[in-house]
């Protein structure tokens, strides 16, 4: 027999019951098209824009329609170096009611870095060949916005590098004015889940 009740906030599963829980209630994609970069071994936020075009950091923002409700965070980036001796490091933060939590990295360990995607070093041969290369760093993560009551909940993505050498977004190291040296695009989309 059938169970719940059928509407625009439920569907049908395969045992017979009508459900609301893991529906897409929406999406919000931003992207970056342009190019930036980091020469130090610090932590920093991607310089860039949220969804709207506004702020001077790349993230993407969603306004929940419940607390119940989780967050699906998809990150797509493009990277490239001017020296094999590279390091990229990439954290994904949350901010919600003012205070930004590091979301989506791996345990602490010593002096190591946590993050969610790495690299000790770029990984190619010689200098000269890695300004030619790029790589890509992706991340997916379901979060759970525990304490959220109002307003928007912000992703966005901070990246390590490493004095005497610069990582690149979205462009190669060597980055010739020709048709082969790749220019590209990275995203961030959020999509907010049904409990």
């Amino acid at each position: 027999a059938n169970s719940g009740a059928a509407g625009s906030g439920t569907f049908y599963r395969g045992d017979g019951a009508w459900t609301g829980a893991g529906k897409l209630l929406q999406a919000v994609q931003s992207t970056k098209s342009d190019t930036t970069s980091i020469d130090a071994a610090s932590w920093a936020d991607i310089t860039g824009t949220d969804e709207a075009g506004g702020g001077s950091v790349w993230e993407c923002n969603i306004t929940p329609s419940a607390a119940t409700s989780k967050i699906l965070v998809h990150v797509d980036i493009k990277i490239g170096s001017n020296a094999y001796q590279q390091d990229a490091l990439f954290q994904l933060y949350r901010t919600m009611g003012g205070t930004s939590t590091l979301v989506y990295a791996g345990d602490a360990a010593g002096s190591r870095g946590r993050c969610f995607w790495g690299a000790e070093e770029f990984g190619y041969a010689s200098g000269t060949s890695a300004s030619y290369y790029m790589k890509q760093v992706s991340a997916n993560y379901l979060d759970t916005i525990t304490g959220w009551s109002s307003g928007a909940v912000t992703y966005n993505v901070k990246w390590y590098g490493r004095s005497g050498s610069v990582l690149y977004l979205n462009r190669t190291g060597s980055d010739s004015d020709n048709v082969n040296y790749p220019r590209t695009i990275s995203s961030i989309i959020v999509q907010e889940v049904g409990a």
